[in-house]
Protein backbone atom coordinates (compact mmCIF):
# COMPACT_ATOMS: atom_id res chain seq x y z
CA UNK A 1 0.00 0.00 0.00
CA UNK A 2 2.59 2.07 0.57
CA UNK A 3 4.18 2.26 -2.51
CA UNK A 4 0.69 2.92 -4.55
CA UNK A 5 0.35 5.51 -2.52
CA UNK A 6 3.70 6.79 -3.31
CA UNK A 7 3.10 6.29 -6.67
CA UNK A 8 -0.48 8.37 -6.40
CA UNK A 9 0.85 11.31 -4.61
CA UNK A 10 4.29 11.70 -7.35
CA UNK A 11 1.77 11.07 -10.29
CA UNK A 12 -0.23 14.06 -8.66
CA UNK A 13 2.53 16.49 -8.81
CA UNK A 14 4.12 15.50 -11.90
CA UNK A 15 7.14 13.26 -11.07
CA UNK A 16 5.92 9.69 -11.70
CA UNK A 17 8.13 6.91 -10.37
CA UNK A 18 7.46 5.04 -13.99
CA UNK A 19 10.67 6.86 -15.60
CA UNK A 20 12.70 3.97 -15.05
CA UNK A 21 10.67 1.51 -17.09
CA UNK A 22 11.06 4.12 -20.02
CA UNK A 23 14.95 4.37 -19.99
CA UNK A 24 15.77 2.03 -22.44
CA UNK A 25 12.99 3.26 -24.93
CA UNK A 26 14.10 6.10 -24.64
CA UNK A 27 17.77 5.21 -25.38
CA UNK A 28 16.59 3.32 -28.19
CA UNK A 29 14.96 6.44 -30.24
CA UNK A 30 18.00 8.69 -29.08
CA UNK A 31 19.76 6.67 -31.60
CA UNK A 32 21.91 4.32 -29.33
CA UNK A 33 22.13 0.67 -30.23
CA UNK A 34 23.02 -2.25 -28.24
CA UNK A 35 21.16 -1.15 -25.23
CA UNK A 36 21.50 -3.73 -22.16
CA UNK A 37 19.06 -3.43 -19.93
CA UNK A 38 19.51 -5.07 -16.32
CA UNK A 39 16.85 -5.49 -14.20
CA UNK A 40 17.18 -6.53 -10.53
CA UNK A 41 15.10 -6.92 -7.34
CA UNK A 42 16.15 -5.29 -4.16
CA UNK A 43 14.78 -7.28 -1.05
CA UNK A 44 12.97 -5.25 1.58
CA UNK A 45 14.01 -7.50 4.96
CA UNK A 46 16.38 -10.05 4.86
CA UNK A 47 14.26 -12.69 3.84
CA UNK A 48 16.00 -13.57 0.51
CA UNK A 49 17.74 -17.00 0.07
CA UNK A 50 20.78 -15.69 -1.49
CA UNK A 51 23.17 -14.20 1.60
CA UNK A 52 24.62 -11.12 -0.30
CA UNK A 53 20.75 -10.37 -1.23
CA UNK A 54 19.67 -11.08 2.38
CA UNK A 55 22.83 -8.24 3.47
CA UNK A 56 21.45 -5.90 1.17
CA UNK A 57 17.82 -6.98 2.68
CA UNK A 58 18.42 -5.88 5.84
CA UNK A 59 20.34 -2.82 4.70
CA UNK A 60 16.81 -1.54 2.70
CA UNK A 61 14.84 -2.86 6.00
CA UNK A 62 16.82 0.00 8.00
CA UNK A 63 16.39 2.66 4.94
CA UNK A 64 12.99 2.27 4.92
CA UNK A 65 12.50 2.29 9.16
CA UNK A 66 14.28 4.94 9.18
CA UNK A 67 13.81 6.40 5.95
CA UNK A 68 10.22 6.26 5.20
CA UNK A 69 8.37 9.07 6.90
CA UNK A 70 11.22 11.83 4.65
CA UNK A 71 9.94 10.18 2.21
CA UNK A 72 6.23 10.37 2.63
CA UNK A 73 4.92 13.35 4.86
CA UNK A 74 5.53 15.60 2.41
CA UNK A 75 3.39 13.63 -0.45
CA UNK A 76 0.88 12.45 1.21
CA UNK A 77 -0.23 15.87 3.35
CA UNK A 78 0.11 17.73 -0.12
CA UNK A 79 -0.95 15.16 -2.42
CA UNK A 80 -3.29 12.99 -0.86
CA UNK A 81 -4.18 15.42 1.73
CA UNK A 82 -3.52 13.14 4.54
CA UNK A 83 -3.46 14.63 7.85
CA UNK A 84 0.57 14.33 9.14
CA UNK A 85 -1.19 11.76 12.19
CA UNK A 86 -3.08 9.78 9.58
CA UNK A 87 1.04 9.59 7.67
CA UNK A 88 2.07 8.72 11.35
CA UNK A 89 -0.31 5.79 11.56
CA UNK A 90 -0.23 4.35 8.55
CA UNK A 91 4.29 4.32 8.16
CA UNK A 92 3.60 2.82 11.71
CA UNK A 93 2.19 0.01 10.08
CA UNK A 94 4.20 0.16 7.03
CA UNK A 95 7.00 -0.24 9.20
CA UNK A 96 5.84 -3.18 10.89
CA UNK A 97 5.73 -4.90 7.86
CA UNK A 98 8.58 -4.04 6.99
CA UNK A 99 10.70 -6.12 9.51
CA UNK A 100 7.79 -8.92 9.64
CA UNK A 101 9.82 -11.97 7.71
CA UNK A 102 6.73 -13.47 6.15
CA UNK A 103 6.07 -10.79 3.69
CA UNK A 104 9.11 -10.80 0.93
CA UNK A 105 8.57 -6.91 -0.63
CA UNK A 106 11.33 -5.83 -2.99
CA UNK A 107 12.05 -2.92 -5.54
CA UNK A 108 12.19 -3.51 -9.06
CA UNK A 109 15.38 -1.38 -10.25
Amino acid sequence: MWGKNFFEAAEKFGTPCTTATKLKTWMHEAGFVDIEEHILKLPVGPWARDKRLKQVGLFEMVNMDEGVEGLSMMAFTRALDWSPERVHLFLSEVRKQVKDRSVHSYYTL
